[in-house]
């Protein structure tokens, strides 16, 4: 059941996380994602954080969600690439998990892999704010740019240090970083323009 094919209108109800988890066990090697149905907080049904447990125990992960009715939504669940970070939700998770016996076989290679690879910790600076050494620079060699960052939420500032850091190579990583800078300006020039129609009589 590809995703964005026709599976994705017609999800799989387990119901459980045990039906979810067994599944799993028969599935995660051959299969290459399916859609679930996630029951919101207060319908009965399997639930997401039951759902993304249950996935990291065998190597996978959720990503897409798609609105289904009242109590429901759909969402796409898959075999975790190698190079794809960890968030510090999703380490957490599988910590607890270890300490409890739960993970299994594929999951624990998954984990082994991301510490290998780096991309186990690679989003902890982006949890703390910490903008890499790079990204200082540029920001510093223009003032304007520097201070709109500074300006920003901290939501803001992690999706951009999370796009910066997610970049696979090297010259991918100095276009977003030079864009992330264009767009701090381009930011920054609409603000004064529109303080300064304000102050227009």
């Amino acid at each position: 059941m590809g995703k964005g094919t026709g599976g994705q209108d017609d999800p799989r109800r387990f119901g459980s996380r045990s039906r979810w988890r067994e599944w799993l066990r028969r599935n995660h090697a051959a299969s290459s994602g399916a859609w679930l149905v996630i029951a919101k907080k207060h319908a009965a049904g399997l639930h997401y954080e039951e759902a993304v447990e249950e996935a990291l125990c065998f190597g996978w992960i959720d990503s897409t969600v798609r609105r289904l009715d009242g109590d429901h939504y759909r969402q796409w669940y898959s075999p975790r690439k190698a190079d794809s970070a960890w968030s510090n939700s999703n380490r957490k998770r599988v910590e607890r998990l270890t300490a409890e016996g739960r993970m299994a076989r594929a999951g624990l290679e998954s984990v082994r892999v991301a510490r290998e690879n780096g991309s186990w910790n690679a989003l902890e600076t982006v949890e703390k704010l910490q903008a890499p050494a790079d990204l200082v620079r540029a920001l510093a060699a223009t003032q304007v740019a520097g201070k709109a960052y500074e300006a920003l939420p901290p939501s803001h500032r992690k999706q951009y240090l999370f796009w910066i850091n997610s970049a696979k190579r090297p010259g991918t990583r100095e276009r977003r970083i030079r864009e992330t800078v264009e767009r701090l300006v381009s930011s920054a020039d609409r603000g004064v323009k529109k303080q300064e129609n304000k102050s227009t009589p």
